[in-house]
């Protein structure tokens, strides 16, 4: 497994390095999450050894299961829909979570933060496909709802996250991904100096097309099934 996994992670970084190079960019910049959440406990194992530390994880029970099983610092990103009586486990363990989706779950988010301590790094979801089943703000509402997102306690809101739309052609991918990082844009220009400079992440690009969600701005990419393949 670990050499599979190993060699797969070399072609994945080429790559990186690759649109990376083709848009101008450093690819120090780009954060890889690994998404374990199918795969088995070994398999983390092995990425560990291979010095991976971002880990992506859909489910509740398994991303606090695993923060107990392994020891080593790891940085766990919540990349799944955040159900309201799972948030209290999740901002325990999560370095970031990936999907504040609606203006209800982020003030969920901002209470149970403030009972419990905590400061939690969150990004806001947004529907960039237009998929009636895809998660997310609309990206025509979420100018309008700015000013009562950025005033939530406990929340460090440092930037977007977008999925494109299932079966969309290169060209259509781009348009998206490239519609993402327009808004996060537009969106700093209505933020106070200190919010907008926080406010920089995009994090698209899975494992089918990540490349073109660098070549887009992509500054973090979640990566599953071509880590194992």
């Amino acid at each position: 497994m670990k050499e599979i996994i190993s060699k797969n992670l070399k072609k994945i970084h080429q790559k990186i390095a690759s649109a990376a190079a083709q848009a101008g960019r450093n690819a120090e910049d780009i954060k890889m999450v690994a998404v374990t959440k199918y795969v088995p406990d070994e398999a983390v194992a092995a990425l560990l050894e291979l010095g991976i530390r971002d880990f992506g994880e859909s489910r509740q029970q398994t991303l606090s299961r695993r923060a107990e099983i392994f020891c080593t610092p790891i940085r766990w990103h919540f990349i799944g829909p955040l159900q309201k009586n799972k948030i209290r486990r999740v901002i325990q363990v999560a370095h970031m979570i990936h999907s504040g989706e609606s203006l209800d779950m982020l003030t969920a988010v901002s209470r149970i933060a403030a009972e419990e301590n905590r400061s939690v790094n969150i990004l806001l979801e947004v529907n960039i496909s237009g998929e009636p089943a895809k998660h997310g703000f609309l990206p025509s509402e979420l100018p309008q709802l700015l000013p009562e997102i950025f005033v939530l306690p406990n929340l460090k809101i440092l930037g977007l996250m977008g999925m494109a739309g299932l079966g969309a052609n290169e060209t259509e991918t781009r348009r998206q991904f490239a519609s993402l990082r327009r808004l996060r844009d537009e969106l700093r220009e209505h933020l106070p100096s200190d919010s907008a400079q926080k406010f920089q992440e995009l994090s698209m690009g899975m494992s089918d097309d990540y490349p073109l969600a660098i070549l887009e701005g992509a500054t973090i990419i979640r990566i599953g099934s071509a880590i194992f393949e």
